[in-house]
């Protein structure tokens, strides 16, 4: 039985703007199928001119994505000035970006999608338990959600390409059940953070799909935001198992740091420590015919209209609150629940809506017209395997750290802590620095296994950045916690 069990209505603009509820991919209904599929080709060419070129401020956002994506993959190195998105951890936990990073070019993907359509949200493949060959090619990789694309734009694919490349349900649960976000301790393995980007549950689906997706401009391929969306997923939940444990020190990322304009428009600046939450975005996670909007409150930041919809049952409450002169919109094709702590205030408006018809179709521009047969054309390097442990391992390969092995205690830390090495190092020098890239401290130390660092009581509370380097080069590079 399809019903809404509370209903208030106040007035409904003509036009719609969304935030989203996120859905496995299996939950999308036909006419989200067909809507994201369209989406997706529009934003080849977002101003519908016909054209598509390389410039700065071209409108192909799939393009621009995936360049910008290449571009900065992970080839700086070890050099902290200069930033990248990939494979950071654990040696450099102070530029550190990846999970933020991709949170961010999700949202920007999926407001983009809903200005085409603003009922459309972007949907996530669970590799984990979606890894059947056959089931994939009929669904995910169909005719009517992205099988197309492989031709059109000359992806490539290759599906089942890596040998057990997806994540198994165990190896989920290992890095899932890691309770550190990107570990300092000893053994340094860069933490939860660390292990899930390059572990199977992110690199999997990568192989596992050829074509572009092995490759640095992965994003070509809309399966990346797929995929993309449930490594978000994870994360997500590994947050709210760890409630605030997830920081980054950076304060700004490459792209979203205010100067980066695209299609005319600069993007804003992101500090990563602010969308830990995904309700900082409007971003809910429906899962197995549940969505749950709970503890937010509607704010327009982003559209005029927020709008979350989903095939299956929603429950809003317990604190999800449309202010005086907000304006929201809750739509399910079989049920919605407005539970205790659900609140629209005077003045509110809010419509709560039963698609009868399971139809999301509101004349959203007929891609088929502009650039729907136009393969990628990259400027720069497009380097393959790049997901592969062998790349992944080569990346460190000439960084001390893979044999001087170090332990940092206690951390946090009141006003000393000590260092110990599982081998005596020539030229040891201690640098801490606080957050603005500032040297607090700078120590040499000629020959050593074990140094204290004390009378640390002058030192503000906070985050500092502590950099250990030898005559072979950084040893360690952490974050530390006065407290």
């Amino acid at each position: 039985m399809k019903k809404v069990v509370v209903i208030i209505t106040l007035f409904l603009f003509s036009y719609s703007f969304s935030q989203s509820i996120r859905k496995n991919f299996i939950e999308l209904t036909a006419s989200e199928k067909s809507e994201l599929q369209n989406a997706l080709y529009v934003l080849r060419d977002i101003n519908g001119d016909g054209v598509a070129d390389l410039d700065p401020d071209d409108d192909d956002l799939i393009l621009d994505l995936a360049t910008f994506h290449s571009d900065f993959f992970r080839f700086a190195g070890n050099n902290d000035l200069e930033l990248d998105i990939h494979f950071n951890l654990a040696n450099q936990i102070n530029i550190q970006i990846f999970f933020g990073w991709h949170r961010y070019q999700m949202f920007e993907l999926e407001q983009a999608l809903q200005d085409v359509n603003p009922k459309i949200s972007l949907a996530y493949w669970n590799s984990s338990i979606d890894n059947d060959l056959i089931t994939l090619q009929n669904s995910l990789f169909g005719p009517d959600l992205l099988e197309p694309f492989d031709t059109d734009w000359a992806l490539g694919r290759n599906l089942a390409s890596g040998t057990n490349a997806l994540p198994t349900l165990a190896e989920l649960v290992s890095i899932q059940s890691m309770t550190d976000f990107a570990n300092s301790n000893f053994p340094n393995d860069g933490g939860y953070s660390n292990q899930l980007e390059r572990q199977s549950p992110h690199t999997g689906a990568h192989i596992w799909t050829g074509g572009f997706m092995p490759t640095t401009a992965s994003p070509a391929d809309p399966v990346f935001y797929f995929h993309h969306s449930w490594v978000d997923k994870l994360w997500a939940e590994w947050e709210t198992a760890n409630p605030g444990s997830s920081s980054f020190i950076i304060q700004s990322m490459i792209r979203y740091d205010g100067t980066y304009v695209f299609n005319g428009q600069t993007l804003p600046l992101i500090n990563p420590n602010n969308i830990i939450n995904t309700r900082s975005l409007g971003v809910f996670y429906a899962d197995s015919g549940l969505a749950e909007l709970d503890n937010y409150s509607v704010s327009n930041d982003h559209n005029p209209v927020e709008n979350f919809y989903y095939q299956y049952t929603i429950e809003a409450g317990n604190s999800f609150t449309i202010p005086n002169s907000k304006v929201c919109e809750i739509e399910s094709v079989n049920m919605i629940i407005l539970e205790p702590g659900f609140t629209a205030e005077s003045g509110a408006s809010f419509l709560a809506k039963i698609d009868t018809y399971s139809d999301i179709n509101t004349s959203a521009r007929d891609a088929t017209i502009q650039n729907r047969y136009n393969p990628f054309d990259f400027e720069g390097d497009v380097i393959d395997g790049v997901y592969e442990k062998e790349y992944i391992d080569k990346l460190d390969s000439d960084d001390v750290k893979n044999f001087i092995k170090t332990q940092l205690y206690p951390n946090p830390f009141k006003s000393k802590f000590t260092l110990t090495f599982n081998t005596r190092i020539d030229n040891c020098l201690i640098e801490i620095f606080d957050t603005s890239g500032r040297q607090i401290l700078r120590k040499s130390f000629p020959n050593t296994s074990i140094i204290i660092i004390e009378n640390l009581d002058y030192l503000s509370s906070g985050n500092y950045i502590l950099k250990v380097t030898s005559d072979q080069g950084v040893v360690l590079n952490t974050k530390i916690l006065k407290i």
